[in-house]
């Protein structure tokens, strides 16, 4: 028997409370930076570059480094 489910059964909670101590209840609780460090942990060790590229994010991201040098 599911652990979730042998506490509503002997009512030490309700079956309510059970089913808001889901994913998606923990997810909406979580803040931007555990989300993503939890994305970095599944991710294989090449996802590094995609989401911190060496230069950092700048609102040029994705302009070439000569782009950017020659608007400001």
């Amino acid at each position: 028997m599911n652990p979730v489910d042998a506490l509503v059964q002997t009512e030490y909670v309700t079956a309510d409370e059970a089913s808001s101590a889901g994913v998606p209840h923990l997810l909406e609780s979580a803040t931007n930076r555990q989300i993503l460090d939890e994305i970095m942990r599944r991710s294989d060790p090449e996802a590094t570059k995609l989401f911190r590229p060496a230069g950092g994010i700048s609102p040029q991201w994705g302009q070439s480094q000569a782009q950017s040098s020659d608007e400001g």
